[in-house]
């Protein structure tokens, strides 16, 4: 995904349930220094990367998984060593208060470390897909509540036994295998872009996705062609290929598996529900 920033205020909430973000925003490889004094209640999520944290002269250094805050009419001085992977939130400076009540953001807590990242990893992978659906209006309740979420997460987690060692990257090709599952991915690359073997890829993955490579890559496409059952009129052995399936015969055996009934009765009983 590119850059992505989107601005929610002034857009219609249909409920109450969460403070209203002012915007959001995406940066798969943040390179700017931010050295600035802000107006609002912000929260930088580092996903992947290493930079610095300067406030009121105290230098720190951020290495992610971690979240960073500024707050209203403090000077902040932050930013990546090269370059890092962030989701940022803003809040108007009137949310404040509802902020700190919740025990969300605290001046006296400017920044921390997300032990153990996986259900932020998840969240923020959740959050990515509903700020770039085309339709955002639809999901502005949505986001703001899947925001408190992420906040939630990274303060809740505990420390774990199993290393947090290449998960934002693991994470980041589970999400591109989410997005375009037809590819194959080469799986021995993926490794070497590690540094690690292809055995230890695998158990990296496994421990954590919850799930082995292969059986991720699977569920992707066959979420894809629910969609495109639904969605599209093509040929089912056409929305087999388009997958990531070579052979339909197996996509056929594979989705009755997977969902107990075929690809055509999936259909039609779904479109008869609309």
């Amino acid at each position: 995904m590119d850059n992505l920033s989107r601005h929610l205020a002034g857009m219609p909430r249909r409920l109450n349930a969460a403070p209203q973000l002012n915007s959001i925003g995406f940066l798969p490889e943040k390179q700017d220094i931010v050295d600035w004094v802000f107006p609002t209640w912000n929260f930088s999520f580092i996903l992947r990367g290493t930079g610095f944290y300067e406030l009121r002269g105290e230098r720190h250094i951020i290495r992610a998984p971690m979240v960073l805050t500024q707050w209203p009419g403090e000077p902040m001085n932050y930013g990546p060593d090269g370059s890092w992977r962030e989701i940022f939130l803003i809040y108007p400076e009137e949310c404040g208060e509802t902020l700190q009540t919740l025990g969300l953001i605290r001046p006296e807590r400017p920044f921390w470390r997300v032990e153990n990242p996986r259900r932020l990893f998840e969240a923020a992978e959740e959050f990515e897909e509903l700020a770039a659906d085309s339709n955002l209006e639809s999901n502005t309740d949505r986001i703001d509540c899947c925001a408190i979420r992420m906040i939630l997460e990274s303060l809740l987690e505990e420390k774990k036994e199993i290393p947090g060692r290449f998960e934002p990257e693991i994470r980041d090709l589970a999400a591109r295998i989410r997005r375009d599952p037809a590819p194959t991915p080469d799986w021995e690359e993926e490794a070497a872009k590690l540094g690690v073997s292809l055995t230890t890829f695998r158990r990296f993955f496994l421990a954590y996705l919850g799930v082995p490579a292969a059986t991720c890559l699977q569920n992707a496409r066959i979420a894809l062609a629910r969609r495109m059952l639904i969605e599209t009129n093509l040929p089912i052995a056409k929305i087999a290929k388009k997958c990531g399936f070579s052979d339909p015969f197996y996509f056929s055996r594979r989705f009755r598996l997977e969902n107990g009934e075929t690809a055509g009765s999936y259909r039609e009983r779904n479109r008869t529900l609309e």
